[in-house]
């Protein structure tokens, strides 16, 4: 199976997303929060500290949703810091605007009997594009590690809520 571009899982949910959200604003607030969060009424993304970031640090984006069944459950996706994935797809596109330029320059070419040099373009942009994906992916091993401890602390502090409030009904 090959490595996914944006690597995403599902949890179930067995609490109250209001509850959901707060046992994630109180585990951030405790001394020694591996991760930092954001909060919104929809969403919560989940990042590590400042100073333990680096280029490819990934962000925990998390989602509530209810599955086919209509149970809720979490959708969660890594991704690359906003500022690197908007550098990323900013290059993609870049890339893909020279790819259209440049095969525009060769049927313009070829309307005029000219060398079609300017398809040169269109193999050289496909690996600077397998490039970057490369890059993506070997950012993804680089923070695995990352990725773990975000992870762990969503599942953490699940069941920690998911347990209390248990044993408090």
């Amino acid at each position: 199976m090959w490595p996914r571009f944006r690597p995403r899982f599902v949890l179930p949910l067995l609490i109250p997303a209001e509850s959901f959200h707060a046992a994630v604003r109180e585990a951030v607030k405790r001394p020694g929060a591996p991760v930092t969060a954001i909060t919104l009424p929809l969403q919560v993304e989940l990042r590590l500290p400042e100073k333990e970031q680096k280029l490819f640090t990934p962000v925990l984006n998390v989602v509530v949703r209810e599955d086919d069944d209509g149970k809720p459950v979490l959708k969660a996706r890594f991704a690359p810091h906003p500022h690197l994935w908007t550098l990323v797809i900013s290059l993609y596109f870049a890339l893909v605007f020279i790819s259209i330029g440049g095969a525009m320059y060769a049927a313009s070419q070829l309307i005029m009997g000219g060398p079609l040099w300017s398809l040169a373009v269109l193999p050289i942009a496909a690996a600077i594009g397998g490039f970057i994906h490369g890059g993506i992916l070997i950012g993804q091993g680089l923070s695995s590690d990352q990725m773990h401890v975000l992870r762990s602390f969503l599942e953490r502090t699940l069941e920690d809520k998911t347990r209390s409030l248990q044993t408090e009904g």
